[in-house]
């Protein structure tokens, strides 16, 4: 008769590693990359709308030129700023 002995594995040997799971959730970048599109696209398709709608509405407005003056000392104080960034 013989017995079937087990013996216990060695204190020295590797268990087999766990395989890598496959992660099925997005990176933190590729969905802010998606939102930023999506929000890109939906102000896009805001203007878009905007000027089909009022297109030809109202043709005895006031132009642009009637109602905004040209911004001369913002212009000044852009270009003098510029000046002494670049002494």
């Amino acid at each position: 008769m013989s017995a079937a002995v087990t013996q216990p594995a060695a204190s020295g040997t590797l268990s087999p590693s766990p395989s890598p799971s496959l992660s099925l959730s997005p990176s933190k970048g590729s969905v802010g990359m998606v939102c930023l599109i999506l929000a890109e696209t939906a102000f896009f398709a805001v203007l878009l709308v905007a000027y089909v709608y009022y297109i030809g509405k109202s043709l005895a407005g006031p132009r642009p030129a009637d109602v905004l003056d040209p911004p001369l000392l913002a212009t000044a104080a852009l270009l003098t700023s510029s000046v002494t960034l670049t002494l």
